[in-house]
């Protein structure tokens, strides 16, 4: 095995001046681990709290989501996959499921016979009644020692981050599209 003796140069991976450190992206390439790090952390916790409910973190997210979404009236499949950044198509298969748990009621939309209403259920209310002093252990530990200013900079950034993702992704699979095509 041959070892590289000489130091290649190596090409920035963003050109954003605000990003760079003294012209290098060092900083940028730690941060963007460090998100793919909280990303997966955050998921197996989802899993762990799924698990604990007799849900998988699909359904666990979903459930959040109407319990969160609904406010008194229930809350349709596109708001849903809207608030979770999913397709609805894997919203409707998991809330279909959720039903069948009874921990989910889907009705007909008085506003719209095509579409549905999703509301929680008593067993649902109770099961995350049950799981709140839990949830919020866990989420004391995450935000622990957070300031509501640094919690405020972070929420703003993860909005926008989101946003930008979109992009992103287009730009990400094209260059997939044209190395599957090479």
């Amino acid at each position: 095995m041959e070892i590289k003796t000489t130091q290649s140069v190596r090409r920035n991976t963003i050109s954003s001046p605000e990003l760079l450190n003294d012209g290098s992206d060092d900083q940028f390439r730690d941060f963007i681990t460090q998100l793919f790090a909280v990303s997966s952390r955050l998921q197996t916790m989802r899993r762990s709290v799924g698990r604990a409910m007799s849900l998988n973190a699909s359904q666990f997210s979903i459930l959040l989501a109407v319990w969160h979404l609904q406010k008194g009236k229930g809350v349709g499949i596109q708001e849903i996959g809207k608030y979770l950044h999913i397709a609805p198509a894997h919203i409707t298969a998991e809330v279909g499921q959720l039903v069948e748990k009874n921990l989910l009621d889907k009705k007909s939309d008085p506003r719209d016979n095509r579409a549905v209403c999703i509301s929680t259920t008593d067993r649902s209310d109770e099961l995350l009644d049950q799981h709140s002093e839990y949830l919020c252990a866990i989420n004391d530990q995450l935000f622990a020692g957070m300031t509501r200013e640094q919690f405020q900079i972070v929420f703003d950034f993860l909005n926008r981050f989101i946003l930008q993702s979109d992009l992103a992704l287009v730009l990400a699979e094209r260059g997939e599209n044209t190395a599957d095509s090479e």
